[in-house]
């Protein structure tokens, strides 16, 4: 990783090409994703239970859009919304449903820095923040207790990676998105039993993590973005 790092600062060095991005040019960015599964599970031999079907589904949606401040230097924000429902042990005593919703929001800048071309070096700073929400409810054997949780999360990250332009309007980016990464968060839990009384919590938290000294696959993200002419 060390020598990879080095090899691109000395391209950067060596090379005297220009940025081609002109100041006012937007790009668009986003995904969408959706999933679902369904399954059975049962314990061998099981003379009380009848084995129980299992489904997950989920939804995410995001979209950016950025705008070229110079041509090295692109603004931008965008919004984030996803959905998680799974249900366990569906048709049995121990039936248990969960949901998850977030929302979230974040304003980024983007320094490039020529390497070839149409290649860049990308550095990215992005402040964000998420508000996440949801239920869960546990097996009617025990009277049905649902637990309900809201968490309100703030941080900031930074971001290194390669971005090359395939064309006038697409482009491609690798990014390893663990470079930095500092969060607060926020959680309020409401545990209400099956008798009808309520307990509430609270929790706070503070992380910080960097992937100075490495990173695994899952922290590289794979990107296509569209430019509009200015």
């Amino acid at each position: 990783m060390k020598r990879m790092l080095l090899f691109i600062c000395l391209l950067f060095i060596l090379s005297g090409v220009h940025a081609q991005f002109k100041a006012g040019q937007k790009l668009l960015g986003g995904q969408l994703s959706f999933g679902s599964n369904s399954g059975n599970t049962s314990t061998y031999p099981s003379p009380t239970f009848s084995p129980a079907d299992q489904r997950y589904t989920s939804f995410s949606l995001n979209l950016s859009l950025s705008r070229f401040k110079s041509p090295t230097v692109l603004n931008g924000g965008g919004i984030s919304y996803s959905y998680i429902r799974s249900r366990s042990n569906i048709g049995n005593p121990f039936e248990q449903t969960i949901s998850t919703n977030s929302l979230g929001a974040f304003v980024n800048k983007t320094k490039l820095h020529p390497l070839a071309n149409k290649l860049y070096l990308s550095f990215t700073g992005t402040g964000y923040g998420n508000y996440l929400f949801g239920t869960g409810t546990a097996a009617a054997s025990f009277g049905s207790p649902e637990t309900k949780t809201n968490t309100y999360m703030l941080g900031i990250s930074g971001s290194m990676g390669l971005m090359y332009q395939l064309n006038e309007r697409f482009l491609v980016s690798c990014e390893l998105s663990n470079l930095l990464n500092l969060a607060y968060s926020h959680s309020d839990i409401k545990n209400t039993s099956g008798g009808g009384s309520t307990i509430k919590t609270y929790n706070d938290a503070i992380g910080f993590s960097t992937g100075l000294s490495g990173f695994s696959m899952n922290s590289l993200s794979f990107g296509v973005r569209y430019l509009f002419k200015n």
